[in-house]
């Protein structure tokens, strides 16, 4: 479970289109308020804490998913399958979701702008 959690931040950290180690080594710096200087320190804590203050460029998490649609009248239809979640210091990322009935895969871009994002 904990390392469920550490890939799950550190999946959300590296959306953050900005360099995690230029966050290390400079102070941060609010951009709406104390809350959100708050929230930056908190974050380079918490990675800091997780990584032993390595630097994180790329994560990939793989594990299993259960997919519950409406289904019929006699009640919702389940499937079970992989998915995959990537995640790069250079701000895309991609979910890739494989079910019996086929392959769902997405994947955004933050370093564009505007962001670009595809469904296939």
């Amino acid at each position: 479970m904990r390392i469920l959690r550490l890939a799950v931040l550190l999946f959300l950290c590296s959306l953050i289109p900005m360099s995690l180690s230029a966050q290390q080594s400079a102070p941060a710096t609010p951009t709406s308020g104390p809350q959100s200087s708050q929230a930056a320190s908190l974050l380079q804590q918490s990675v800091a804490a997780m990584t032993g203050g390595a630097s994180v460029t790329d994560v990939t998490m793989v594990g299993n998913v259960t997919v519950t649609t409406g289904g019929t009248a006699a009640g919702p239809t389940t499937a079970e399958g992989t998915i995959t979640l990537v995640a790069t210091a250079a701000g895309q990322s991609q979910i890739t979701i494989v079910l019996p009935s086929g392959t769902w895969v997405t994947t955004e871009n933050y370093a564009t702008s505007p962001r670009t994002s595809s469904l296939t």
